[in-house]
């Protein structure tokens, strides 16, 4: 016959303890104990415009008698390298204006050189009306007139103002110079005595003397013209024409020869007579 397991002999019965008697829900349940804190401190405000506390500073060291303090700026070679750097960048920029300033001064000159200047005796239009052809009247002082004037004839009044008359297609190229003041008359003598020939120089050797004269180049008295006038003949620079004085003005009109029959005495005559209507108009 077989027989069932045998309980543990350890086993104790339950304590009263151990066994929990449900809650009667006819009776109230009772409140867990509060515990009590203690009060807070009421919150304070900040005090406006009152300084705030600050922590304590530490008292400065007397300094030492004899030790420099110590330098908080840049030294003194770091501020002459700027001071230098400064003379020299305004250096600079002046000498680069003065530069600039000389190249437009040159270029602005050069370009008025270059400028035909209008003739201050006589206008294009009145030596167009003279002549009866279109005719342009240029100041010799331009760069134009300081070319051609290697072909102007300066036997009289070399160094009087000048001015160069010249059409389109070059058939007419006339100088004019014109001496203004109270010695004209002196002025038109020693011309005329220029004109007539003059003796250069005169040596007297064993066998005789040696006199050396210029070319007299006088042509014919051109009566009412001015005060006094005469022709010019033709002279090394291949040109001719009058010269004559009225009053305080002496003008000097020559015509480059531009014919066939150049260095004839009929030759002489027409550039002398092609000349006399500006000499005229220059003369009033």
């Amino acid at each position: 016959m077989t027989q069932g397991p045998t309980p543990p002999d350890d086993v104790s019965e339950p304590t009263p303890e151990d066994t929990e008697t449900p809650p009667d829900p006819a009776q109230p349940r009772a409140e867990p104990p509060v515990t009590s804190q203690p009060p807070r401190p009421p919150l304070t405000p900040p005090n406006l415009g009152q300084p705030t506390s600050q922590p304590p500073q530490a008292a400065a060291t007397p300094p030492i008698l004899g030790q420099q303090p110590p330098s908080s700026g840049m030294s003194g070679c770091a501020k002459a390298a700027i001071i230098g750097g400064a003379i020299i960048l305004v250096f600079g920029i002046g000498l680069v204006v003065l530069v600039i300033f000389g190249v437009m001064r040159f270029a602005g000159d050069v370009e008025e050189s270059f400028t035909d200047q209008p003739c201050e005796f006589i206008s294009s239009d009145e030596a167009s009306d003279v002549i009866g052809t279109a005719v342009e009247a240029t100041s010799g002082d331009s760069a134009l007139g300081a070319i051609l004037g290697l072909i102007r004839d300066t036997r009289l009044l070399g160094d009087a103002p000048s001015c160069f008359i010249t059409s389109e297609d070059s058939t007419v190229q006339i100088w004019i110079s014109v001496h203004d003041g109270s010695d004209a008359a002196e002025v038109f003598a020693a011309g005329a005595a220029v004109a007539e020939g003059q003796v250069v120089s005169e040596e007297t050797t064993d066998s005789g003397s040696i006199t050396v004269e210029t070319d007299a180049f006088r042509g014919e008295d051109v009566v009412g013209l001015g005060t006094e006038a005469f022709c010019v003949d033709i002279g090394m620079t291949v040109s001719g024409g009058v010269f004559a004085r009225s009053d305080d003005r002496v003008v000097y009109v020559t015509a480059l020869a531009l014919s066939e029959n150049q260095g004839s005495e009929v030759f002489d005559n027409e550039l002398c007579e092609r000349t006399v209507p500006i000499a005229e108009a220059l003369l009033g």
